[in-house]
């Protein structure tokens, strides 16, 4: 169909509307176009509520320069036939497919066509193709996300903010755009959580995208060259097309980054729980009453659904349990081989119930909770406990890669001379070629050890598996790399001891043993007692499974540091004068303080 080409007649500057009237034709030097088709516009006539068809004509998004908020037109013959902002609301502006047809779209909202007043109007609009259908409610609903742009996100509850300073990563290289603040925000409908990037200067969003349950989208990762920054990707909704675009974000010390991974990770999960876990699959469902330990005493959450997810790329399993009555998600938890989480116990007080602790993430903060399941009878009693068990096992995608990459599991066990209980396990395998191990003060890394003398980040210990690539022919390797202030001392089996200072990096075996702090500078002075803890190294092979078989053991998150293969380096400057975001970052510590806490008696992490 050829294209219907508009001629408005031209209005006088005193006739134009006003950027917040919705627009009218005379708006046309004031806004720019968005999206532009040839489609069908259909109203439902309130009297015999049949659909009148308005005709052919053009279907535009058009969006105000100095505002920023879009709005749709539909002009046929010259004349506008409908006109209305694309609202973020429950019920107006939702596209719905209409009833029998893949390429024509339905929904409600106040049109503005030729009243003053706007009057609520139902409107269905045809497109050529299924193709020009998805086209429209992408832009359309980009749209929507200009729109709440444009009003502040007046419908998103803050949860994290915090000074930086921001890059973006443009052909080959980082270009600076300015110092600001990032944020977390939380939509109060829908429950989905995004991160903006406002500069302090102008007040500019420069970047607005939704956190993405992806693997190449929304994943952190620390810049080679600073401890302090970390970048990721997402798709950017805050210019006029969404396109996928690369920040880095650096911050004033390494704490303040490390608070922004725990909030960023968090937020993830709410986000996945908002949208109902899409990319994960059911494996076992059943018909079961959830209670869980409070107070002192068991509190009954109700009767629900109990299902067993698995990602489909991932592999990995969670427990999800759902009230019959609303809905609500009342536990979300991961379903990981440990040796205090996730280990069913039955209840010697109540028949067919089995108990269990978990690090629970169905609130806004992860927390450590004991739950207990009453089943409907001995097969069903007998049926969880089978899926539960087999859940812990990562099931990897059919033909997703190299069958060679995942045949053998490496295992790191780490002890500790502060705390005789402790036993870590942490193991790389399953497809992952490497695992960075963080060792220092703060409560979000892997190992806290919180003494005088010892960083935020204390070290890095990166157990790699080499021999995974060619059958598992060679011995797996641990490297410590010391990112701290006092330095740290490595005692190889031998007896050879080596102090490693800051940037050193050394390769590690089977039986080595690692003191941290060295010795802080009180110590050396002789104005106080030197504070270490020893961490003592043992490595394994496990016997090789079958590709069907494949475990991962302990924490199942795995942090990758090295940036993309294009990421170049960010511009070394002056560290970035901040303000204090108390209330809000000492929330976000406190609980993953709790979660770390909680499991420090074996992997530190879940």
């Amino acid at each position: 169909t050829p294209r219907l080409v508009i001629k408005t007649p031209p209005v006088a500057a005193a006739e134009a509307a006003s950027p917040g009237d919705g627009g009218k034709p005379g708006m046309a030097a004031q806004e720019r176009v968005l999206y532009d088709r040839q489609a069908r516009l259909f109203l439902l006539d309130r009297i015999d509520e049949g659909w009148r068809d308005v005709g052919s004509g053009s279907a535009r998004l058009m969006c105000h320069n100095t505002t920023g908020r879009a709005r749709f037109e539909f002009i046929r013959d010259g004349s506008l036939r409908a006109n209305h902002l694309v609202v973020d609301h429950q019920v107006k502006c939702n596209l719905k497919p209409n009833a029998g047809s893949n390429d024509c779209w339905a929904w409600t909202a106040d049109d503005a066509e030729a009243k003053d007043v706007a009057v609520q109007r139902r409107f269905a609009l045809k497109l050529d193709c299924p193709e020009s259908a998805r086209d429209f409610k992408v832009a359309f609903e980009h749209a929507r996300e200009l729109n709440c742009q444009a009003d502040g996100f007046i419908d998103d509850q803050l949860m994290y903010a915090t000074p930086g300073r921001f890059f973006l990563f443009q052909g080959d290289h980082w270009l600076r755009l300015g110092d600001g603040q990032a944020r977390l925000l939380r939509h109060r409908r829908t429950g989905r959580v995004r991160l903006t990037l406002t500069i302090a200067r102008d007040g500019s969003v420069v970047a607005n995208h939704y956190l993405t349950d992806d693997v190449n989208l929304c994943q952190l990762k620390m810049q080679k060259d600073s401890r302090t920054t970390w970048n990721w990707s997402g798709i950017d909704l805050s210019s006029d097309q969404p396109m996928v675009r690369t920040y880095a974000l650096r911050f004033k010390d390494e704490t303040a980054a490390t608070i922004f991974r725990e909030a960023f990770h968090q937020a993830m999960q709410l986000t996945m729980k908002a949208e109902g876990f899409p990319r994960e699959e059911e494996v076992h469902a059943q018909r079961a009453q959830l209670c869980k330990f409070a107070n002192a005493e068991w509190q009954a959450l109700g009767w629900g659904d109990a299902q067993i997810l698995r990602h489909r790329a991932r592999g990995t399993s969670r427990f999800v349990f759902r009230q019959e009555k609303g809905r609500e998600v009342m536990a979300n938890h991961e379903v990981i081989r440990h040796d205090d989480f996730c280990v069913l116990r039955p209840n010697t007080a109540t028949e067919h119930c089995w108990t269990w602790s978990a690090m629970d993430m169905s609130g806004e903060v992860p927390k450590v909770e004991r739950f207990a399941l009453h089943h409907c009878g001995q097969p069903m009693y007998a049926a969880f406990k089978a899926a539960f068990e087999e859940a812990k096992n990562v099931r990897l995608p059919s033909g997703g890669g190299n069958t060679e990459e995942a045949r053998t599991e490496v295992g790191l066990t780490i002890t500790r001379s502060d705390d005789p209980g402790y036993k870590g396990r942490f193991v790389v395998g399953a497809g992952l070629v490497s695992r960075v191990l963080h060792v220092g003060r703060a409560a979000a890394n892997d190992i806290t050890v919180n003494i005088g003398g010892v960083s935020v980040v204390h070290l890095e210990l990166t157990l790699s598996t080499p021999g995974l690539k060619h059958g598992g022919a060679s011995a797996p390797m641990v490297s410590v790399t010391d990112v701290s202030t006092n330095g740290t001392v490595v005692s190889l089996l031998d007896g050879q001891r080596v102090r490693l200072r800051r940037n050193d990096c050394m390769s590690v075996g089977h039986g080595t043993k690692i003191t941290l702090p060295s010795l802080t500078k009180a110590a050396a002075q002789g104005l106080q007692k030197p504070q270490q803890v020893q961490l003592r190294l043992e490595l394994d092979e496990t016997v090789r499974p079958p590709p069907s078989e494949i475990s991962i053991r302990g924490a199942l998150r795995s942090v990758t540091t090295a940036p993309p293969p294009h990421m170049a380096v960010l511009p070394r400057e002056a560290k970035l004068a901040t303000t204090t975001m108390a209330g809000i970052a000492d929330g976000v510590a406190s609980g993953a303080a709790r979660g770390r806490s909680s499991s420090s008696s074996s992997s530190g992490s879940s």
